[in-house]
């Protein structure tokens, strides 16, 4: 069973990563965390943990703490199971996010999926 969870505050990029995860696995659970603050509960109690975590470079600004970048400095293990999403390519990061695969929009299903392959074989 793989777990996966989406953060982000925008409802329809859940449908769609919800889609594009469907396509890709067969036995997946997926969870939802549409602030930051459901984000890290979720993250920090998963028992076990997820396999995949899709992260809205959105939200870590939406209360300007950085919450991703701080949950990645106690735990630079998260990092290896993380894809970010961004508007675009231009999108600033933190220097704690750089080394993280980032999918922008408008979302290619094919680079989607190989993006989510490869970060699930790490």
């Amino acid at each position: 069973m793989i777990r996966v969870l989406v953060a982000d505050s925008n409802l329809d990029s859940h449908k769609l990563i919800n889609d594009i995860v469907q396509i890709n696995f067969r036995n997946v659970v997926i969870d939802q965390a549409h602030n930051c603050e459901s984000f890290a509960e979720k993250v920090e109690g998963a028992k076990p943990q997820y396999n995949l975590i899709f992260y809205s470079i959105r939200m870590e600004n939406e209360d300007g703490r950085n919450k991703l970048s701080e949950m990645i400095q106690k735990n630079p293990d998260l990092r290896k199971r993380m894809i970010l999403m961004a508007e675009s390519k231009d999108t600033p990061l933190p220097n704690a996010l750089n080394l993280i695969p980032i999918v922008t929009k408008p979302y290619s299903l094919d680079y989607f999926g190989e993006v989510i392959k490869k970060t699930c074989v790490n």
